[in-house]
């Protein structure tokens, strides 16, 4: 099974014009611009909005790419984690 990925939106890149990442971020986004409205009121005040979730990672970072290239400071993380279940025993035991 291939692991999938999230992609999240953290804020706007430094030196990055509201107005052109909103038009940018809207063209990517290719939605409704009323649902549209209150993810970018999000990540305007530095709020984490999820704008991808269980995509491969080669789709990952292609949208990555593309997220930062108009002016949005983005990651990609995990959609699961593998847990290492370790045991512990009492040394007086």
């Amino acid at each position: 099974m291939e692991d999938t990925y999230k992609v999240s939106a953290l804020g706007l890149a430094p030196g990055y014009p509201e107005q052109t990442v909103r038009a940018g971020l809207a063209s990517l986004l290719k939605g409704d611009p009323a649902a549209f409205e209150p993810k970018f009121q999000r990540i305007l005040v530095n709020q984490t909005v999820i704008l991808a979730k269980n995509i491969p990672d080669a789709a990952a970072r292609k949208m990555h790419e593309r997220l930062t290239a108009i002016g949005l400071l983005c990651r990609i993380d995990p959609m699961s984690l593998a847990l290492e279940a370790k045991s512990y025993r009492c040394p007086a035991c």
